[in-house]
């Protein structure tokens, strides 16, 4: 987990945005899952785009103009919203302030498979405020990257006992071929 809990000043109005960075290092497999978490302040959430941008500049939007006149994206760093692409609610069907996981509007699967220089090195929470009067700061967020070889809860029920596989053969007669069956038990 890279977080950054500098507070941040969104600027009104200013097409270039505002970076938030964060930066990951030591990771030696490829990405298996990216999720982000933030606590950002705005008083027209509908304002603001914000990205996730990989030190290689993959872009993501995680949220494009969603909460129209609503207040923030979390509620505290201890209650943010969660952008996970195994979250059950989009992004859009959700409202300000977003508390718990939502799906981004683009999906964070891009990143899988990355490795190297690709997940090692600045990741960036990209935020655009689109529109005049209201203003916000990025109070604090935090990128989490799963290996490709760790296991992640996908909700469903897991056997807890292997399937058994069993076989016999067939004995051998003159020239006949060998025949072994598989069955599962």
């Amino acid at each position: 987990i890279a977080s950054n809990s500098t507070p941040v000043a969104i600027p009104d109005n200013t097409a270039a945005g505002v970076d938030s960075p964060v930066t990951v290092s030591g990771f030696t497999t490829s990405i298996g899952q990216v999720v982000v978490s933030l606590y950002l302040t705005h008083t027209w959430d509908g304002d603001l785009i914000i990205s996730l941008i990989g030190p290689d500049s993959t872009t993501r939007i995680l949220s494009n103009r969603r909460g129209s006149s609503g207040d923030n994206f979390g509620s505290s760093c201890g209650n943010p919203t969660i952008f996970d692409d195994n979250a059950s609610t989009p992004i859009s069907s959700g409202t300000a302030p977003f508390l718990g996981s939502y799906r981004p509007d683009s999906t964070l699967s891009f990143f899988i498979g990355k490795s190297g220089s690709a997940v090692n090195g600045t990741w960036k929470l990209h935020v655009v405020d689109t529109a005049s009067i209201d203003t916000g700061t990025i109070q604090c967020w935090s990128l989490t990257v799963y290996s490709s070889f760790t296991s992640i809860d996908g909700g469903g029920v897991c056997n807890s006992v292997p399937p058994n596989a069993g076989f016999y053969g067939s004995p051998l007669s003159g020239t006949s071929p060998l025949t072994v069956n598989f069955t599962d038990t």
